[in-house]
């Protein structure tokens, strides 16, 4: 999603959008270094957004780790 695209939405709505621009490849990396892959059962992100956080976790986590995006 463009940055345009952000700012847009937030000027829709500014109650309901968190963000203004999307999260970069280099910050979702960062973020996810925090978790602990191997110990892993069941991940859940609250407000998935447009998918930067989400292909890092799926590309990092266990094929048996329960992902769940509310």
């Amino acid at each position: 999603m463009r940055p345009i695209t952000f700012l847009k939405e937030y000027m829709k709505h500014p109650k309901y959008t968190v963000a203004i621009a999307p999260s970069s490849n280099r910050l979702s990396k960062q973020m996810v270094d925090a978790v602990n892959f191997e110990k892993a059962e069941c991940i859940v992100e609250l407000g998935p957004g447009t998918g930067p956080f989400i292909r890092e976790i799926v590309r990092r986590k266990k094929a048996q780790t329960i992902l769940i995006l509310i």
